[in-house]
């Protein structure tokens, strides 16, 4: 093969287009992942327990029992809510980072309700409770680790973490509370 800087320059190119497309293959695959482990353990031992988590999620189970609908659909209905709220304050790149989690996760969440017999993996909450925390910890590790979000109350978080300039920790525990 003759090289010019034109053939080298080419290559190059396509060199980083597949390195992109191979990134972004793999940041969705992790989103993906991440949100339907993290609705298969809250369908099969936060719920079924009645554990309670902070967040969208902890907000659509009192909901759930509350006015007895599916907690899927209090956590899309959050979700989305506070996804346009995120548009409008955080801006439009933070909306399409996250818009991928805030709706995959409650419909995800929705499926997994619906397997039989998804709660009766464990009957002892204390175990539920543990296998829950070490899951949840490798779902949302697997979405962060990407660099996006699992949308709901983090969205709340870096609204407030915007405006008070205080570590988005710091919200996290006052939102959770």
């Amino acid at each position: 093969m003759h090289y010019t800087a034109k053939n080298v320059y080419h290559s190059f190119g396509r060199f980083l287009l597949q390195k992109k497309i191979k990134n972004t293959l793999f940041t969705a695959f992790m989103i993906l992942c991440g949100n339907a482990l993290l609705a298969f353990l809250v369908a099969a031992f936060i719920i079924p327990h009645d554990i309670i988590m902070g967040g969208t999620t902890g907000i659509g189970i009192v909901l759930s029992n509350i006015f007895k609908v599916d907690t899927a659909i209090f956590v899309l209905v959050l979700n989305v809510a506070l996804l346009l709220v995120g548009l409008f304050i955080l801006g439009k790149r933070f909306f399409i980072a996250t818009a991928a989690s805030s709706v995959l996760y409650p419909v995800f969440l929705g499926l997994m309700e619906r397997i039989p017999g998804i709660g009766n993996l464990t009957d002892d909450p204390l175990l539920a409770s543990l296998f829950g925390g070490v899951l949840m910890g490798i779902a949302l590790g697997m979405v962060i680790r990407v660099g996006s979000s699992t949308g709901g109350m983090d969205i709340v978080n870096l609204i407030l973490h915007k405006y008070f300039h205080l570590p988005v920790s710091v919200f996290v525990y006052i939102t959770d509370i």
